[in-house]
């Protein structure tokens, strides 16, 4: 009945296809495949009698996709606009096989001062996503710029005034800078990280905005003392190796080569949190924010440490 009220017309045409999602949260003698089997039953019905010929069903990529939620009592009709999780970036040539989702990079750099510092290094790098935000944020381009609309369910969706969206689209690229006026450098010390990263950032536009190094980041010979104030990196978790010693003594050197190099911040993500937080308090780092989240199926935590603890420390 509920779906029956609703005037397709509005909302789609006979000439689009269509797709229906079935969600369903509660207890009830049926499941979200009899939910998606009437509703998609009530739409070919709807244009049937009105247009006279049968609108096409796509399951896997429809034109317009609609999804139907019952939360115990309550039932709502709703039409995907995105589709896709909106911390997608656009698609890079070069995958680490231990990758930071970006939205997770971004975050960490809004924990940081690496804007205020003026300068900012990710030291074990891998394929590159932190240094590319970063790159991406001093240069002001909104990730969601670079991507193909089509990506985007509601390119699709006739009801929507698109020439608003592009109207809109090219107001923040009017904004995009050229210059990177800030210090960026990322390092790996595996050559196909390297090589990788490389080919990333020319993808992205921006291989002359970010130093790149091949080197180890248990000693940071590649920069000078004082030559970079913030770190932002994604460390090695070792969940993999047998040996946890190994992520151990990482952790250990890392810290003490910061110290060396007169690093004031330092932000990471690690599943090892007493590891990392003894071997950065050790060489005279205090702990300033620890966040806990979810994953990648593991446990894992956001901290920042600072040599020179001014601000107050925070904890969620």
């Amino acid at each position: 009945e509920a779906g029956r009220s609703v005037d397709y017309s509005i909302w789609m045409d006979e000439r689009q296809t269509f797709g229906i999602r079935g969600l369903r949260d509660g207890s009830h003698e049926f499941g979200s495949m009899d939910i998606a089997r009437e509703i998609g039953s009530v739409v070919v019905d709807h244009f049937k009698t009105r247009a006279g010929q049968r609108i096409s069903v796509d399951l896997e990529n429809p034109d317009v996709e609609i999804m139907a939620h019952l939360s115990d009592e309550r039932f709502l009709l709703m039409i995907a606009t995105s589709s896709i999780s909106l911390h997608k970036r656009i698609e890079r040539p070069y995958h680490h096989f231990a990758s930071l989702k970006p939205s997770i990079a971004a975050a960490m750099l809004r924990k940081s001062s690496w804007k205020q510092a003026g300068s900012l290094l990710d030291p074990m790098a891998g394929s590159g996503i932190i240094p590319t935000e970063a790159a991406l944020q001093v240069k002001n381009i909104t990730p969601g710029v670079l991507a193909d609309t089509s990506m985007f369910r509601f390119s699709r969706l006739r009801f929507l005034e698109h020439d608003e969206f592009l109207k809109i689209r090219d107001d923040y690229k009017a904004g995009i800078t050229d210059r990177c006026d800030i210090n960026i450098q990322a390092a790996d010390r595996f050559y196909k990280s390297v090589t990788g990263m490389k080919e990333n950032f020319a993808h992205f536009g921006l291989l002359d905005d970010i130093r790149l190094h091949r080197g180890n980041a248990e000693n940071l010979r590649y920069i000078n003392p004082g030559e970079v104030k913030c770190i932002v990196t994604n460390p090695p978790y070792g969940m993999r190796i047998a040996n946890p010693g190994v992520v151990k003594a990482l952790y250990k050197n890392f810290a003490r080569a910061c110290a060396e190099k007169e690093i004031e911040e330092i932000v990471a993500v690690t599943p090892r949190r007493h590891h990392w937080i003894v071997s950065f308090t050790s060489q005279g780092y205090k702990l300033n924010y620890l966040q806990r989240f979810y994953f990648g199926r593991l446990n894992v935590v956001m901290l920042r440490l600072v040599i020179n603890d001014s601000e107050h420390s925070e904890t969620q």
